[in-house]
């Protein structure tokens, strides 16, 4: 995950998982052979044209980013994991593309950086509703 900064352990493997899809695994896990291929780690990301990370993995492995980390304060945090896009952020640790998106150093998930706000991408089943 070189846009991120991130180092993954040389343990792990990231290897395609189909439909564009890939999984992160440990290669502990290269001789079991499963029906499908996410079943041996999680989903990393996807690729379509440019690597889109899958929240689960920024949330997993988010903390590790040195780059393209976006950072909340408390307001805006609520707002993103409510699934609302943030119309001004401090873009001085990233550039136009995915980000991992932080507050007080738990990555939240991942957005996208359009230059000018983020976007969110957390899917619906993992943003917060507020039911009251």
């Amino acid at each position: 995950m070189e846009r991120f900064g991130i180092s993954l352990d040389p343990r792990t493997r990231l290897g395609e998982a189909g439909g564009g899809r890939l999984s992160l695994y440990s290669r502990s896990l290269d001789s079991f052979r499963a029906e499908r291929e996410e079943a041996r780690g999680i989903i990393a990301g996807r690729r379509n044209g440019a690597l889109k990370p899958t929240s689960d993995f920024l949330q997993c492995h988010g903390w590790m980013a040195t780059r393209n980390v976006v950072f909340l304060e408390k307001e805006d945090a609520g707002a993103f994991v409510a699934g609302r896009d943030i119309e001004r952020i401090n873009s001085q640790f990233c550039s136009r593309g995915y980000v991992a998106v932080s507050y007080k150093g738990a990555v939240l998930g991942c957005g996208f950086f359009d230059g000018e706000k983020l976007l969110n991408r957390v899917p619906l089943h993992k943003q917060v509703v507020n039911r009251d």
